[in-house]
């Protein structure tokens, strides 16, 4: 993203930039988890109240570490 006068304001980290070059990826966790919540849910209930903290923490830490540019891998070169 660029500041309208012309300077760098924010640059998306590679863990965002891979998000959004695949958003499939976030399509197919969202669809498959609406789907074992929406038909498993009184069965998977143990499961389910352990996979979303699980899913938050994940997505707190890739977060955490692709602020430390720990996440450079993913980037590409364009």
């Amino acid at each position: 993203m660029y500041h309208k006068a012309g300077c760098g304001a924010i640059k998306a980290s590679g863990f965002v930039q891979y998000l959004n070059a695949n958003p499939w990826l976030i399509a197919i966790i969202t669809i498959a988890g609406g789907i074992a919540v929406t038909f498993f849910g009184g069965k998977l209930w143990d499961y389910i109240v352990v996979a979303i903290p699980a899913f938050f923490a994940f997505l707190f830490s890739a977060v955490m570490l692709s602020s430390l540019g720990l996440f450079s891998v993913l980037e590409e070169d364009t």
